[in-house]
């Protein structure tokens, strides 16, 4: 699914779906804003969503339209960053980053965070294994550290979120908005 707002940038669902379909050796298609992909090797799975995700990230980074709109200050050699209402945490963390001449450091938060994509790394299998949270979470720990890979700032981050059940859930953080 494509929200519309991305179907207007010309980003296309169905095209998408083509894509990551192909990875598993079959195919896709739908329409601008809603479509559907399938495969024969079950097992490439993991290997097509991941797709999925450098697709839409490459996607998103060329584009004129994406812009960060978060504040920081500077101390020293330390910056406090305040993420607008929104943003995608880790997105704009490495586009931070890349525009500051980060090679390497560490990360921490807290705040609200929702559309939280967090994961297991099954190490027998050698793949992460995903969960997603919808709904508005307390950022209870944000821990991270930033490298380069392949040449670019890359953050690795673990976070602790909690709702207002006070249930606890943790992991690798993919992504998360605030």
């Amino acid at each position: 699914i494509c929200q519309w707002f991305l179907v207007k940038k010309k980003i296309n669902a169905g095209s998408l779906a083509q894509s990551i379909g192909s990875v598993m050796g079959g195919g896709g298609g739908g329409k601008p804003h809603l479509a559907t992909a399938g495969g024969k090797d079950v097992s490439k799975l993991s290997k097509a969503l991941e797709e999925s995700r450098k697709i839409v990230h490459k996607l998103v980074k060329n584009s004129s339209w994406f812009s960060v709109k978060m504040k920081y200050n500077k101390f020293d050699q330390s910056y406090f960053i305040f993420i607008e209402k929104g943003e995608l945490v880790m997105e704009t963390l490495t586009h931070f980053c890349k525009n500051t001449n980060i090679k390497n450091g560490q990360v921490s938060g807290i705040g609200a965070v929702k559309c939280i994509e967090l994961g297991a790394y099954d190490l027998e299998n050698k793949f992460y294994i995903r969960r997603n949270f919808g709904s508005i979470y307390e950022l209870v720990s944000f821990q991270g550290n930033i490298t380069l890979k392949e040449g670019e700032p890359f953050i690795h981050a673990h976070i602790t979120i909690g709702n207002y059940k006070m249930e606890i859930h943790g992991g690798h953080l993919f992504e998360m908005t605030f």
